[in-house]
């Protein structure tokens, strides 16, 4: 491992029947405690059969929620605790290592530019998360839920809280 983590390898002893392996010496396994069917990659055992638990895939980059792995393609407007930054919010549900927003999200006009503009001063969507504004390498808009427009008579900025959160994957 080129990032200097440290590999956790099972260190129950194998019993005589799972140590022949049928003549082999078993497969490399990795913990699957959310049961996604993906592994992570720090726990890992030389074990017969993957069983439950287990899995032969170790590209899982958070094991403890069963909706973070890759390929997920479901969309999510609040985040999780990640394994790698307990102090952040994520919204890698896909293990790709970015925070891709779902399709047709519209953003929030940064400024309301005169009357004359009024396609702009009609404008309104999802403004930035103040939580997550700022921190380099993560989709500031994941998890918002306040709505800026601008008044279509005076071009003046509004801010509103909605119901529904800026949804990433």
């Amino acid at each position: 491992m080129s990032d200097g983590a440290m590999m956790t390898v099972d260190a129950q002893p194998p019993d005589a029947a799972a140590a022949r392996c049928d003549g082999g010496p078993g497969m490399l396994l990795y913990q699957d405690r959310d049961h996604d069917g993906f592994g992570d990659p720090m726990t890992s055992a030389l074990r017969c059969e993957a069983g439950p638990g287990w899995s032969d895939n170790n590209k899982d980059c958070n094991d403890e929620e069963a909706e973070v792995h890759p390929g997920q393609t479901n969309f999510y407007g609040s985040g999780y605790r990640s394994d790698s930054n307990i102090t952040r919010t994520s919204f890698d549900y896909n293990c790709d290592g970015s925070e891709s927003a779902a399709p047709d999200q519209e953003l929030g006009p940064e400024t309301c530019q005169g009357v004359l503009l009024m396609l702009i001063c009609g404008h309104s969507g999802f403004a930035p998360n103040l939580e997550r504004a700022g921190i380099p390498g993560i989709n500031a808009y994941c998890g918002s839920n306040i709505i800026a427009s601008c008044d279509a008579l005076l071009c003046q900025p509004h801010q509103m809280t909605g119901e529904v959160h800026y949804a990433c994957n």
